[in-house]
């Protein structure tokens, strides 16, 4: 079996136990296919981080740009991107590049 493979059926599996689906969840990883692609495929929000050398080597290939909602430079960026909104009617997670 793939590790890509394996990490559909993980993310399908944790999507399945959350108590707001994962729509309404961001996973943060840093590596392409085991992190961005797959937990996108499952329907979560995804932020690529640039940290170790497979953020850095992943950050500009096209599959992350297609699938991820956010790329960041440090763990550092997470409060900002999930503190709510002032404005209800504005979406809870920005689209890429509003960040």
């Amino acid at each position: 079996m793939s590790t890509y493979r394996r990490c559909l059926e993980f993310f399908a599996r944790v999507a399945e136990i959350l108590p707001d689906g994962p729509a309404q969840t961001l996973y943060v990883g840093d590596h392409r296919d085991n992190d961005v692609v797959a937990a996108k495929a499952a329907g979560f929000k995804t932020a690529l981080i640039k940290c170790g050398p497979w953020g850095y080597l992943w950050a500009d290939d096209p599959l992350v740009r297609r699938d991820e909602d956010w790329v960041i430079d440090s763990w550092l960026d997470l409060p900002d991107l999930l503190r709510p909104q002032p404005d209800a009617a504005r979406r809870r997670f920005p689209p890429a590049g509003e960040v």
